[in-house]
């Protein structure tokens, strides 16, 4: 497989024909048609369906294509790289930092603004996602640094940044508004909004509830604080949030409570245990660290 027989694959998933990959790239169809024959022999896999003169990515080739087109981006910014060096003009030096979706509309602009202004020379990779992804992304190296929830794993190192506690969310003029602190039974027969059950936060609700022998009306699994803050403030139900996550947007029209009897969650940044980092990721991690202290204190 080759950088060639890639940006072929690209270009004919993105047009549907031979004849018009061949366009995009400036090549002939028949040298388009040599390239994907060749990968699908070396790949011993036939990756499209010919249907009605189109070419049809098999769903059972989805996931290989996908991961084949990751390849080739890469392969395309080490090239792009090169060019730079070459040319002299390679002044930035990248830092990739992995964090919960729900920070990107709040926090993160914030963060980034710290970074560019005390490091003009950094370039800022962001990718988000849950916090099993942020891990996988952190592990594999395709980021350097992560915000995730503390606990013990032996594969990072953890730099704490923040604790928090549980919070019910509620719009501004929901009944629940008026109570100090919420207990299991007042949330008892109310339209809930909760986290996936596969997050750890979701597996300590479900306990709370069964401690206290309540069946839960949950009307909707949300898979990101954000999205569930959206629909409370539409008045689709309530939510049970960290009040760290929280701090991840503005959310002003709602209000939230303090939960009885659930615990509390520590939160930090994480680096590979097998990472080397230099000087300078020292430093600016380091740096992150401190900042994003501030904003989520």
């Amino acid at each position: 497989m080759n950088i060639k027989q890639l940006m072929a694959l690209k270009a004919i998933m993105a047009t549907g024909t031979t004849k018009s990959a061949a366009s995009h790239l400036g090549l002939s169809q028949s040298g388009v048609s040599r390239l994907l024959t060749q990968l699908e022999s070396e790949l011993n896999l036939e990756l499209f369906e010919r249907r009605k003169g189109r070419l049809i990515v098999k769903p059972e080739s989805r996931n290989l294509l996908v991961n084949a087109l990751q390849s080739l981006n890469q392969l395309e910014r080490l090239y792009d790289e090169a060019d730079d060096i070459k040319k002299g003009s390679l002044q930035k030096q990248v830092i990739k930092l992995a964090v919960p979706y729900t920070f990107t509309s709040f926090i993160i602009p914030k963060l980034v603004t710290q970074i560019l202004d005390h490091y003009p020379n950094v370039l800022v990779e962001l990718i988000t996602g849950s916090y099993s992804f942020i891990e996988q992304c952190v592990e594999s190296g395709k980021a350097g640094l992560g915000f995730t929830r503390v606990y013990n794993n032996p594969r990072f190192e953890y730099t704490p940044v923040a604790s928090g506690t549980s919070l019910c969310i509620m719009p501004r003029e929901h009944p629940l508004s008026r109570h100090h602190t919420i207990t299991a039974e007042l949330l008892n027969g109310l339209p809930l909004i909760l986290l996936g059950k596969k997050s750890a936060s979701r597996k300590d609700i479900d306990a709370f509830f069964m401690e206290n022998k309540i069946k839960p009306q949950v009307i909707v699994e949300a898979h990101s604080v954000d999205v569930a803050c959206s629909l409370v403030a539409n008045n689709l139900g309530i939510s049970i949030v960290n009040s760290v996550l929280l701090k991840g947007g503005d959310y002003s029209s709602i209000v939230s409570k303090p939960i009885i009897d659930l615990p509390r969650y520590q939160y930090g940044l994480i680096t590979h245990v097998g990472s080397e980092l230099n000087d300078f990721e020292s430093e600016l991690y380091a740096k992150v660290g401190d900042w994003m202290r501030h904003l989520l204190n």
